[in-house]
């Protein structure tokens, strides 16, 4: 099956980023699970990322009405403001289909066309009906630094960047995409540490540290998630009670789970009482 095309990291891009280019699209960065939607054999199926097919596990997406051997790439997620995670299968009865490329069309193959016309026609089948009352286009915006920045510190996951004549890239990861990351800083506290055996590249023994990590809510320590690490050496020498400055891409504003967490480093000037809730 078809492996989607990938997305370069906006940090390790050579050269100014393409802020305010004309020939740039900027459009939002899903939290969700990547799938691939075709109907070639006249049937509608649906793959993830990882090539594993996924037909069946949500009925709605048979409710796309377009044409035979149309091959579409999405992403499904979990609409803004519910507090389940779209990666956990939860609450699969909200769950929407957010389409931002379209690789075939009636039997057209379209991945050697620009992005640009591409995302034309995701626009033109978005707006004819054909996507369904629970799949939609992505949302696109002019590439604005600013923009972006309001964007994530709404909670929004990131944004990615689009160069216009870009051709679709089977599988592999392109400077002519580029993903701009919400990144945030947080003070959490230790509530447990797991050391694992791990078995380092060289051969050499080394120790894997789980990190579940917390809050202070109503003058108790409440857990709210987990983080690994085996380097530095102070992170795995990490005790209760201490508290971490944790960066993620992302906060649960209900518990203060954070997505892809990484301790950065510890502080002595604040205790846990100190630690409450992320704002």
């Amino acid at each position: 099956m078809l492996k989607p095309m990938l997305a370069e990291d906006i940090d390790h891009y050579e050269g100014r980023p393409p802020w305010a280019a004309p020939e740039w699209t900027m459009e939002l960065k899903y939290d969700g699970i990547r799938l691939v939607w075709t109907n070639d054999d006249g049937t509608p199926r649906y793959y993830a990322r990882s090539g594993n097919e996924h037909t069946g596990r949500y009925p709605f997406l048979a409710d796309l009405t377009l044409p035979p051997h149309t091959m579409l790439d999405g992403e499904l997620v979990v609409p803004k403001g519910m507090s389940s995670d779209a990666c956990a299968l939860v609450n699969r009865g909200e769950l929407v289909y957010v389409v931002f490329d379209v690789l075939t069309l009636d039997g057209n193959d379209l991945r050697r066309q620009p992005f640009e016309l591409r995302r034309q026609v995701v626009e033109e089948i978005g707006g004819a009906g054909l996507l369904g009352p629970r799949s939609m286009p992505s949302e696109t915006f002019e590439p604005c630094e600013e923009t972006a920045r309001r964007l994530m510190a709404e909670g929004q996951e990131g944004v990615i960047l689009k160069r216009h004549r870009a051709l679709y890239q089977e599988g592999r990861r392109s400077w002519d995409w580029l993903k701009v990351k919400a990144a945030f800083e947080v003070d959490a506290v230790i509530v447990d540490c797991d050391s694992l055996p791990t078995k380092g590249s060289l051969g050499d023994s080394n120790g894997w540290t789980v990190l579940s990590y917390g809050y202070m809510i109503g003058g108790k320590l409440v857990r709210a998630g987990s983080v690994g690490s085996s380097e530095p050496r102070e992170i795995q020498a990490a005790k209760v009670g201490h508290v971490a400055v944790i960066k993620c891409n992302g906060i649960n504003a209900e518990t203060g789970a954070l997505r892809h967490p990484r301790i950065l480093r510890f502080r002595t000037d604040k205790t846990a009482d100190e630690c409450g809730l992320p704002a």
